[in-house]
């Protein structure tokens, strides 16, 4: 057969045949088919034309080289569907890849959202110390201060007795004034100052003089009894 080679059917036989554009191999099919260098293409039918290659027992080459043939076919279209699945799951694997990313840019971008409140609450944290060193200071003072205040407040025995002996004279001096508040004369003598005092709108002379003499006398005695009453409340 020298440089014919022998393929299972035509599409096999026109694939090994041309290189490029040009025919490179003499190829004939199990068919009757034949592809010469030059081109040309004969043979073929529905008949397989016999005489012309003869096979010799089951396992020959030609046999061996088909079948080799239909398991390339059978293998790439393995290869083609693995290749296609892998696609898909590369597909599904890089949409999965995607949301993992977006949700690790989310989390990275709350992260830092949550360290800046971190950091504020920190500095907030820190005045708030400051502030309540400063209150813990000025209760401590405080507290100095209205100790001192109470103990200078508090009298002594002697003080007690002197404060004890004012109030008592107050409460005497409260209860004469109330009596002469009640006291007819008392009441006498405001009436007659009354009386004097409207007597003076119309009156003039020496009869003015000597009322108004009298009216100083009676209003000095009221502002006498008057004061004694406020120094006491």
């Amino acid at each position: 057969m020298r440089d014919t080679l022998v393929a299972c059917d035509l599409d096999t036989a026109v694939k090994t045949a041309y290189v490029g554009d040009r025919v490179q191999w003499r190829v004939v099919t199990l068919g009757g088919d034949l592809i010469d260098t030059s081109g040309a293409m004969s043979g073929g039918g529905k008949e397989v034309k016999s005489g012309g290659m003869r096979l010799h027992g089951s396992t020959s080459s030609v046999s061996l080289a088909c079948n080799a043939s239909t398991s390339s076919k059978s293998n790439a279209q393995t290869e083609e569907k693995v290749t296609q699945q892998l696609e898909v799951e590369v597909q599904t694997i890089q949409s999965r890849l995607n949301s993992v990313r977006a949700a690790r840019a989310e989390g990275e971008q709350e992260l830092e959202e949550l360290q800046k409140s971190l950091q504020q609450l920190a500095q907030e944290k820190t005045k708030l110390q400051m502030a309540l060193k400063k209150f813990i200071e000025q209760e401590a003072d405080l507290t100095a201060r209205i100790t001192k205040l109470q103990s200078e407040a508090s009298l002594t025995a002697a003080e007690q007795q002197q404060l004890d002996s004012h109030l008592a004279t107050a409460q005497k001096v409260g209860e004469e004034l109330q009596y002469l508040l009640d006291n007819s004369e008392v009441k006498a003598l405001r009436l007659e100052a009354a009386s004097l005092q409207r007597q003076l709108k119309g009156v003039g002379g020496p009869a003015l003089s000597k009322a108004q003499s009298k009216l100083d006398t009676y209003s000095h005695q009221v502002r006498t009894i008057l004061s004694i009453h406020s120094s006491i409340d």
